[in-house]
């Protein structure tokens, strides 16, 4: 097992902005260190920003650019290429390979079609692993939704759907997060998959034990980055559910870049709400709270947020796209305001401890990093798990 050779590729890991896909990029390439050994691992971070490169630590990660300006971008969008990728990061990735003669080349999301059909026509014998974040046709059907009128949007869409189809023919093993992304690849690709895993997190740096001392009485906590399903939803909290409940209740809402929301209605002068935005530690933040609210309507993969408040043994209380490819957590689904108004209040009225063992059993069994290790083994080395 110590002398498998790995090359590692994700545009998450050398980011400033903190999301569910970095932290799970970040989390797949802990567990492939931990089980084929540090050293034996070889990491290609492509950059969406070049002065990003500044915030590599990591000695075994080698960043790359492909583009300077918009110009560039366009350029390798019509040369079939995926943003982040150009011919000349292509043929330095495949003479990397070359070179270092690596076993398995994990790629962290689904859209490096040209770099993987290359990889695999010049060298047959290395394994291709592809994460699926979620199908980025769909991600990026959403997002053109959302910002439909640039071109850059349009010639992005195409070259991210082009190249998620042609990685498919030439990938030996497709990893998806749960059933409904699989059969989402099968919609569009005719292609299903034998291979899951779930979001997971490491919890050897958490503390259960920080908390804050806040004022009100009942806290609800949002957790999540200024993305958004997240600023859709939790706009529609609080005008839908938070502003109708009764009693001394206090939403309080964590996230990168979410201050933007301090000026903005309906949050700006509500005295029910506190936005944080941006936070070093979340550790008191979940450990102060009483429940933690999941209102996301849209979107695809799983919501790596569930996830991090079942970890912190949090009762959570989420939509069922919150709560897509999780097992256990029926009890606690809400679709409708009426839905979120009565549980919170029944929580509410009765009392609730902060920290729950059953929840926090949940996270272990399936969605920490030794689940996910299990996982890691069995496509690695194909040993039955």
């Amino acid at each position: 097992m110590d002398s498998m050779k790995v090359l590692f590729i994700s545009e998450y890991l050398v980011n400033e902005e903190i999301s569910g896909g970095s932290v799970a990029s970040k989390n797949h390439l802990e567990s492939i260190r931990e089980l084929v050994g540090y050293d034996n691992v070889d990491v290609v971070a492509p950059l969406w920003k070049r002065e990003w490169e500044e915030l590599n630590r990591d000695r075994k990660i080698q960043c790359v650019s492909a583009y300077k300006n918009h110009m560039e971008q366009l350029i390798n969008n019509l040369e079939g290429n995926v943003t982040l990728l150009n011919r000349s990061i292509i043929r330095e990735i495949v003479r990397k390979i070359e070179e270092q003669s690596y076993d398995v080349v994990f790629l962290d999301n689904t859209f490096y079609g040209t770099l993987i059909r290359r990889i695999k026509k010049k060298f047959p014998s290395v394994k291709i692993i592809v994460f699926f974040h979620g199908v980025n046709r769909k991600t990026w059907e959403l997002k053109l939704k959302a910002d439909w009128g640039k071109l850059r949007n349009i010639t992005q869409f195409l070259a991210v759907f082009r190249n998620e189809r042609i990685g498919l023919k030439y990938t030996d093993i497709n990893l998806m997060l749960n059933q409904r992304d699989n059969e989402l690849l099968y919609q569009y690709y005719g292609v299903r998959s034998q291979y899951f895993l779930p979001s997971y997190y490491s919890d050897t740096a958490i503390d259960l034990q920080a908390e804050l001392p806040l004022d009100h009485e009942f806290r609800l906590l949002f957790v999540g980055g200024y993305f958004w399903p997240n600023v859709a939803g939790i706009t529609w909290f609080v005008k839908n559910v938070l502003n109708f409940l009764t009693g001394d209740i206090h939403l309080y809402i964590v996230g990168y870049r979410m201050e933007e929301l301090r000026e903005r209605k309906p949050f700006a002068g509500n005295s029910r709400v506190t936005v944080i935005g941006t936070a070093d530690s979340l550790d008191a933040w979940y450990n102060s709270a009483d429940l933690v609210v999941s209102p996301i309507f849209e979107g695809d993969g799983m919501k790596t947020k569930t996830a991090e408040a079942l970890m912190y043994g949090k009762i959570i209380l989420g939509t069922g796209e919150a709560f897509c490819g999780y097992v256990g957590l029926e009890p606690y689904q809400c679709d409708t305001k009426e839905a979120f108004i009565r549980q919170i209040q029944a929580y509410q009225q009765a009392g609730i401890s902060r920290y729950h063992q059953n929840i926090r059993d949940i996270f272990t069994e399936r969605y920490s990093q030794e689940a996910a290790r299990r996982t890691f083994r069995e496509i690695l080395f194909e040993e039955e798990t």
